[in-house]
């Protein structure tokens, strides 16, 4: 049996590097992006300490893809792991740059590489495409409107093109998370030391906690795997029953 490809793009981010080691558990070979993979000697040390995964100097969508598809013949997976700053600024002081800067990492990033793929996949009637997005636009924070924009278009993004490519046996869904540990968004000695912050995970989040990388990694699998193709074109909430409510108070029982 052919071995399945897959791409899994800023590995060294969020849950990319548990989803990769998944996916290779899972038989596949790993292809891997990252910004620092522009040097060599970060591929190197990458792949040193990673054994088993791939990493690419490729940075640009369309480079990345077609770089994969000459020394692996094909591509079947791609999980869009995409990030940029959480920047909380009002609408007035968010320029047009910082737009646009956001929009380029959120939603032009997965655009770029599901463009890429598009014939590929089409043409060989079977792909798998899970986007990583945020669930902020289910219930938009204030001040932070460029990125709950650029989030809620990659979520609108995946639903999109799998109306246009599931008649091609071709699978997209977006996971939209919130609350998953990582030290870019989510940090656990923030949300598990800080009294206050830890006080507001219990209170808005049901479960209470922040969700491990390791659960989203097998989230990702079970997507990629191919078992159930019929699970297309959704928003998949990974919140820990987000947004909840706080407790009604006391005087209310």
């Amino acid at each position: 049996m052919e071995k399945r490809v897959a791409i899994v793009t800023h590995v060294c981010e969020l849950a990319g590097l548990a989803t990769a080691h998944a996916l290779a558990r899972d038989g596949m070979t790993v292809v891997c992006h990252d910004a620092t993979f522009k040097d060599a000697a970060a591929r190197r040390d990458f792949e040193t300490a990673q054994p088993g995964l791939v990493a690419r100097a490729e940075q640009e969508p369309e480079a990345l893809v077609q770089g994969v598809i000459r020394d692996f013949a094909h591509v079947d997976v791609l999980y869009s792991n995409d990030i940029f700053p959480a920047q909380f600024v009002p609408v007035e002081e968010t320029s047009l740059d910082q737009f646009r800067a956001t929009l380029e990492g959120l939603l032009v990033m997965p655009f770029g590489l599901c463009r890429a793929l598009a014939p590929h996949m089409k043409a060989r009637r079977a792909g798998n495409i899970i986007l990583f997005t945020s669930a902020t636009p289910l219930s938009p924070y204030p001040f932070s409107s460029a990125y709950c924009a650029a989030r809620a278009g990659a979520a609108n993004l995946a639903v999109s093109l799998s109306r246009e490519l599931a008649p091609h046996n071709i699978q997209i869904n977006a996971i939209l998370s919130q609350f998953l540990h990582s030290e870019l968004y989510y940090p656990r000695d923030l949300f598990e030391n800080n009294a206050a912050v830890k006080g507001y995970l219990h209170a808005h989040v049901p479960a209470q906690r922040l969700g491990e990388q390791t659960e989203l990694a097998e989230l990702v699998a079970f997507l990629a795997s191919g078992k159930c193709n019929f699970v297309n074109g959704q928003q998949i909430p990974f919140t820990g029953a987000w947004p909840g409510m706080p407790k009604w108070p006391a005087t209310f029982k």
